[in-house]
């Protein structure tokens, strides 16, 4: 066997003993601490759409970048601060931009938790807390996995860029700008988004977000005016009832104009992958899914539109009569490859006169446009590789995630390929009360992150 065919012969070659296996026993011999550190971070409220430790996250995080060996620093955004942190390598010119975000969404329920939502609770070895899934434990194996690079003494592989945003539970408002006005700073050639799962993902969904209000100039009065004055819950109901049929199609003219199909290469990757019903959260499935490869397509590959709340009038116990003065939903839509946020937004608006609801007032709260890399592309080649190399198992690789970020900024404005991979635990129930991560997929998401690095280095990830 030539030097080639054992820097390439996988976990017993000489390139993973003698550079990613000390890395690995560094990892092992510090979980303690590195777990002490991720409920740190848990514990640390960072509720970005109601602003709540904010920028007490941002300084914890740079504080813990800085004892990973890591150069890094808070920069304004006129929104949430970014945390950025760089590390050079000594013999590579190769630059891999790793992202991330440290703020949460808000935890209620509250009185679903199990635990407090920011106790950062070990239980059954799992760590239990608003963000531990999503996405702070990827966040906290990023700066792991470089510290570990690090304090070996081997030092980073290839050259390590890292961002950490504040508002991506909030679609992002800043990061394309930031992005824009930093380019120099950002250059790569190619970026891990580590907002993501044990498995790898090759793409996001796009997103509109958007809030429907209905209204009228007076205050909320006795429901028996309910004969003769207009309800502004019936008005809102039925503009909410004209956006999609009980065949589960958005009726909104042009909606699906410019969506995409899946390729051969996607279809390839749908007929490889599992189908876990806990992914599914147990929940009922829509008449005519009757195969895997038929739910697969529709979530990965169908946009949508849902409706994430309503409220209205009264909704505490027992009874009160009453006609509100104001009704208002928010609705999310999943958008596909080549379909645009704004496009819909406007075909949206356009819809809700067309039918007689000029009075419901449209407001965008956020959006993201879908984005997608080929899996041809040599960073795609490494994160599977040190997938398997981490987790001991061959990665399951989605052509695109049916949920949504901000890929298409780097995409846009970078041109940096992106694969999406992480430390998320598959039942993580992110968003939802008692969320947590298995304390074995964050240390193995540590090693996968190292392992990232040594293997996009090299020439032949086959």
């Amino acid at each position: 066997m030539d030097n080639n065919q054992k820097v390439n012969s996988g976990l017993n070659s000489v390139y993973t003993t003698e550079c990613l296996q000390p890395i690995f026993e560094y990892v092992q011999d510090n979980s303690s601490r590195f777990l002490t550190d991720l409920q740190e971070l848990v514990r640390q409220p960072s509720i970005s759409a109601q602003n709540k430790g904010m920028v007490e996250c941002a300084q914890l995080l740079e504080r813990k970048m800085r004892e990973a060996g890591i150069d890094a620093r808070t920069i304004p955004t006129g929104g949430y601060p970014v945390v950025f942190g760089e590390v050079k390598s000594k013999d590579s010119e190769r630059t891999i931009l790793v992202y991330g975000h440290y703020d949460v969404q808000p935890p209620e329920p509250l009185e679903e938790w199990e635990s407090p939502p920011f106790a950062a609770k070990i239980q059954d070895g799992k760590i239990f807390g608003r963000g531990a899934s999503d996405m702070k434990c990827g966040v906290m194996a990023v700066v792991k996995g470089v510290e570990s690079c690090i304090k070996t003494k081997q030092g980073v592989p290839v050259n390590v860029k890292i961002i950490f945003e504040g508002e991506e539970e909030i679609s992002s408002p800043h990061l394309e700008e930031f992005v824009k006005n930093n380019k120099e700073l950002l250059k790569a050639e190619a970026r891990i988004d580590y907002d993501g799962p044990t498995d790898v993902c090759l793409g996001d969904k796009g997103m509109l977000y958007v809030q429907l209000t209905a209204k009228e100039d007076r205050g909320d009065i006795h429901s028996k005016e309910a004969t003769v004055l207009v309800s502004p819950t019936w008005r809102l109901i039925w503009a909410l009832n004209t956006l999609k049929n009980q065949s589960e199609t958005v009726t909104i003219q042009g909606f699906y104009e410019d969506a995409k199909d899946p390729n051969e290469m996607d279809i390839a990757l749908i007929k490889q992958l599992t189908l876990d019903p806990e992914e599914l959260h147990s929940g009922r499935l829509l008449d005519g899914l009757e195969t895997k490869e038929k739910i697969l397509r529709r979530r990965l590959f169908s946009p949508t539109c849902n409706i994430s709340g309503i409220m209205s009038g009264y909704t505490g116990s027992g009874a009160k009569t009453v006609l509100p003065r104001m009704a208002s939903a928010k609705v999310d839509m999943r958008l596909v490859p080549d379909q645009d946020p704004e496009d819909i937004f406007t075909k949206l608006k356009r819809h809700l006169e067309k039918h007689g609801f000029n009075d419901i007032e449209v407001t965008k709260i956020g959006q993201l446009w879908p984005s997608k890399t080929p899996a041809s592309e040599k960073i795609v080649k490494a994160v599977i590789k040190s997938a398997e190399m981490a987790h001991g198992r061959k990665p399951k690789v989605e052509p695109i995630s049916p949920a949504s970020g901000p890929t298409y900024v780097f995409a846009r404005h970078l041109k940096l390929p992106t694969v999406s991979t992480g430390a998320q635990t598959t039942t993580k129930r992110n968003h939802a009360p008692n969320e947590y991560v298995e304390v074995n997929d964050y240390l193995a998401a540590i090693k996968k992150l190292a392992a990232i690095l040594y293997n996009y280095r090299n020439d032949d990830t086959s």
